[in-house]
């Protein structure tokens, strides 16, 4: 599991990010892209989220301005629906963060597996607690840690994420989920560079055999930048974490208005899998939150 980790990673970290893709006009983003100003998000956009069930957001792990966005996002969902923020942290973990929303006690969080591993990939991040210690006292918003504790390879991976959020899904029925996991598992369409028979977690969200969920009802927001550094890992020796620079070649997202932020419904599914971008001109690296 670690290794198929690091092989997508090491190829997003050595690949530029190209503006050749197939990507929305500059006139469309120039008409459609819905500006975001500090961290609080707009009532348009959240008007336009409103008929989806589950939100799924993708990113490269390890920064600072992600987690807030999405602390923010379900806190604004929080304030008319019971929200279930869906974290990729292995489900063992699931007691003490409980324990952790309830009491505010944060040297829960220093002992749990996810937070004190020595392998610190960005998904335990400083800035992931402060999305916990940020939404903890809204009581319409509560915390699922969907990763599984082991997997076979993987394909096996996103499958037992699927399973997860589905049987959380099916006990909730009229609760909203949002989703924040890597941008390889918020993908809607089947096969990625690496396999070209590859179900990510999103999609199986919604093709698996007897799942509740409609197509229709979820919307997968990839999250892409103008500049990014994050906190990552090349390879399986914890040493050799750290802050890394994302290549990524100028494209219409980045070019086509000055906003900072904004968000962008996609004419149609893009062709990585997604149904809308959140764009940030820049995003820098949090560090493990047990350094």
């Amino acid at each position: 599991m670690v290794f198929a980790r690091l092989l997508i990673l090491f190829i997003f970290l050595n690949t530029s990010f190209s503006s050749t893709k197939a990507e929305p006009s500059e006139m469309y983003i120039q008409q459609n892209a819905m500006k975001v100003i500090g961290s609080q998000i707009p009532a348009p956009i959240l008007s336009l989220l409103q008929p989806y069930k589950v939100i799924a957001v993708g990113e490269h792990h390890g920064t600072n301005e992600i987690p807030e966005l999405v602390a923010n996002m379900a806190l604004a969902l929080a304030k008319t629906d019971q929200v279930v923020l869906a974290l990729e942290i292995e489900q063992a973990n699931q007691k003490g963060l409980n324990k952790y929303m309830e009491t505010g006690d944060e040297s829960l969080l220093e002992y749990l597996s996810h937070f004190a591993r020595e392998y610190q990939d960005g998904r335990s991040s400083i800035a992931m607690v402060e999305l916990l210690k940020k939404v903890r006292l809204e009581k319409n918003i509560s915390i699922l840690a969907f990763d599984p504790d082991f997997s076979l390879d993987s394909q096996n991976r996103e499958t037992k994420m699927a399973e997860k959020l589905l049987a959380e899904i099916q006990k909730k029925p009229n609760h909203r989920f949002l989703i924040l996991s890597g941008n390889i598992h918020s993908s809607t369409k089947i096969g990625n560079f690496f396999d070209p028979n590859y179900r990510p977690m999103a999609f199986e969200l919604f093709s698996m055999q007897n799942s509740p969920l409609e197509e229709s009802e979820l919307i997968s927001i990839i999250t892409r930048y103008d500049s990014a550094t994050i906190w990552a890992c090349i390879n399986d020796n914890a040493e050799d974490c750290g802050e890394m620079k994302l290549k990524i070649e100028p494209s219409n997202y980045s070019t086509s208005v000055d906003f900072e932020k904004y968000f962008l419904k996609e004419p149609q599914m893009s062709e990585e899998g997604y149904n809308a971008t959140f764009f940030i001109r820049e995003v820098n690296p949090s560090k493990p939150y047990s350094n």
